[in-house]
């Protein structure tokens, strides 16, 4: 059993600056595995820990999900018509940004995480409708939860992204 599985879409980000356009993949399940495969290993650079990832994605971010599984991160990637796309525009400000969606993935679903085994589940949520209610259910059933909710805190109006309250956050 794994001790930590992660749960999210990978993104295909924009990234405008007042001097370049830069596109790369994001998404908190993405920088998650990296950051989980640096710091998994014991000093000897053996596994200390076990970790999966169960994403959804694109054919064309697929590419991204062949670089962790090199690195020997283990991925269960389902395929999705399209996948979430962010465009992040910065001024001179950097503290300062515009986000816009310009593409969503298709929500989580229970068959999507039925076979995942983990201590802990941490749902990398990007956008309000990436998981509902009944997936947080059922996952809290198989073990401990932990939520990234800035997600949650994201509603795509069109394309662009405003902050509404967590509708489900009281869901019992």
């Amino acid at each position: 059993m794994n001790s930590i599985c992660y749960v999210g879409h990978i993104t295909r980000d924009r990234i405008i600056t007042p001097r370049h356009v830069y596109y790369c993949a994001g998404g908190t399940a993405y920088y998650a595995a990296w950051a989980m495969e640096a710091l998994s290993r014991n000093e000897e650079g053996e596994k200390a820990l076990s970790f999966q990832v169960v994403t959804s994605v694109s054919h064309e971010m697929m590419a991204e999900v062949k670089k962790l599984r090199q690195a020997g991160i283990d991925v269960k990637a389902y395929e999705s018509k399209t996948n979430v796309f962010f465009e992040n525009s910065y001024g001179e400000n950097m503290n300062h940004r515009t986000q816009r969606v310009l593409a969503k993935s298709e929500p989580f679903t229970i068959e999507q995480v039925k076979d995942a085994e983990a201590k802990v589940f941490h749902l990398g949520t990007l956008l309000a409708d990436d998981f509902a209610p009944e997936v947080v259910e059922y996952l809290a059933s198989k073990g401990e939860i932990s939520i990234d909710v800035q997600g949650y805190m994201r509603y795509v109006d069109g394309k662009q992204v405003r902050s509404p309250d967590w509708l489900d956050k009281l869901h019992d």
